[in-house]
Parts: C-alpha cells; sequence; structure tokens
C-alpha cells in the first residue's frame, strides 16, 4: 500500500500543506520529510536552519535555496524542531508511520528586536485571536466571527448546522454535538464527535456546542480533517474534525 499523508503545521512558526510524496510502506521502514524552509511574509528561503528530530535524530541544515531532507526517522510520534538565529523557533510534536514520505513547506516568523525603553502605548496582544487570524488568512477550515453567530440565531449549533463536513448530534433540551462522517473512530451511538476546544484548551467528553450565549463567543474555527487541522490542535488519533471556540476576553 502507498502511505501519503498530510497535515498543516502551526506553531511558533507557520507550517504551510505541500503535496505529499509517495513512499511505499512496510512494517517498522523508516520514514523520511522534506521541505522548504521560507520566511513568513516574504516568501524567501532560509538557508541554514536547523532541522532535527530530538533525541533520536536525525538533524539536518537548509542549503542556499531553502531545501532539507531527513531521512531514516524512526516510526512513531517524534519531536520535530526547526530553528534558525532571528526567527521564531517550530517545536511540535509529529506521528510519523513505518515509510511515511513527507513534504512539508515551512514559514519562519521573524523576530522583532525591542528596544528597552517602550514610550508608545500598545494594545493588549491576544495570541489565540492572532492565532485565529493566521489560521482564517490560511483558509484551510471555517471561520466565524461573533455577527455570524448573531445572524444565525445566536446559537452555535445553528452555525455548524450549514458548515460543510458537519453532522449534528442533538440531546436533551438544546444541547447539541458537532460530528463528522469523516472519521472513523466511533463514540456513543456510532458518532464520531469532533475534537472541541475552548480557549486553546482541550474539552473531555461531549461537549454541547451550545453551552455559551452569543454575547461571550469571540470567534469560531472548525476543521474537518486532519489535513486541514493546525499542530496545536491535532493529537495521535484526531479523526473526526477539530472545533475551536475562542471565548470573548
Amino acid at each position: 500500500m502507498t502511505s501519503l499523508r498530510s497535515l498543516t503545521l502551526v506553531a511558533s512558526a507557520t507550517v504551510l500543506m505541500a503535496v505529499p510524496a509517495s513512499a511505499q510502506s512496510s512494517p517498522g521502514k523508516p520514514s523520511k520529510l522534506l521541505g522548504l524552509i521560507r520566511a513568513d511574509g516574504t516568501k524567501e528561503p532560509i538557508a541554514g536552519a536547523e532541522i532535527m528530530i530530538a533525541e533520536s535524530g536525525p538533524a539536518t541544515m537548509s542549503d542556499a535555496r531553502g531545501f532539507f531532507r531527513l531521512d531514516s526517522i524512526a516510526p512513531g510520534e517524534r519531536r520535530l524542531i526547526v530553528r534558525k538565529i532571528g526567527f521564531a523557533p517550530l517545536d511540535v510534536v509529529w506521528s510519523f508511520a513505518p515509510g511515511d514520505s513527507i513534504v512539508r513547506i515551512v514559514e519562519l516568523s521573524s523576530i522583532q528586536m525591542l528596544d528597552s525603553v517602550v514610550t508608545v502605548d500598545k494594545q493588549l496582544r491576544d495570541p489565540e485571536m492572532e492565532d485565529f487570524a493566521m489560521h482564517k488568512k490560511l483558509g484551510l477550515g471555517h471561520f466565524y466571527m461573533r455577527e455570524d453567530l448573531d445572524k444565525s440565531g445566536g446559537r452555535i449549533s445553528n452555525l455548524l448546522a450549514m458548515t460543510n463536513g458537519v453532522q449534528l448530534r442533538y440531546g436533551l433540551g438544546t444541547a447539541a454535538y458537532v460530528a463528522s462522517s469523516r472519521g472513523q473512530k466511533s463514540i456513543g451511538s456510532g458518532s464520531c464527535l469532533a475534537d472541541v476546544y475552548v480557549d486553546a484548551v482541550k474539552e473531555r467528553g461531549p461537549f454541547n456546542v451550545n453551552t455559551f450565549a452569543p454575547h461571550q463567543i469571540e470567534a469560531i474555527e472548525y476543521y474537518a480533517g486532519a489535513a486541514q487541522t493546525p499542530a496545536k490542535y491535532m493529537r495521535l488519533g484526531t479523526n473526526c474534525g477539530v472545533l475551536v471556540i475562542h471565548t470573548k476576553r
């Protein structure tokens, strides 16, 4: 069988999905990772970036064109690190199946040096909403703001009922649970329930999406499959979609 895996990784750096290469899979066969390192915004290649699988190796450096290749990666969950002085590092756990051949385009964000004395007042940053804006720019999922929720009658379930890839499961009263027919794991009565994150914290068990009132919601993200889902919301066995709820702060 041909092993073909695709996933968009987003951490302190941005990783865009590229077209995976094919590899013949066999039990225990090493995996490999190929890609391009470039600067976020300018898209210029980054030479001399360090790419490594922590602890077990291997490691390499990007060439003058920003290209790199890692061979002989042991199958299993491996910690991938990409770093270059002057750029925010990427540090993420990735699962490699036997014989995987994966291609990625990695975009590193430059680090701006601040003066020791700040004389201009600036609005407090909201990292979660910055991530939301970045994910929306990539356009790999479905993204909604509070005004979209208001237009749908004030319930998240009404909004998600119009979203491709979503199947809703209803409970008592107004309770509603997000499920997907695309995944392969079954929970409860055969439903493939999506993972739900509230302000970057994963909820345990089935989560009623109508828990929040409209005024409590800032934004919503939904990803139907693993190939769309950012790395910060990925975990082993994520097959049934991911719903991310950002509350108003």
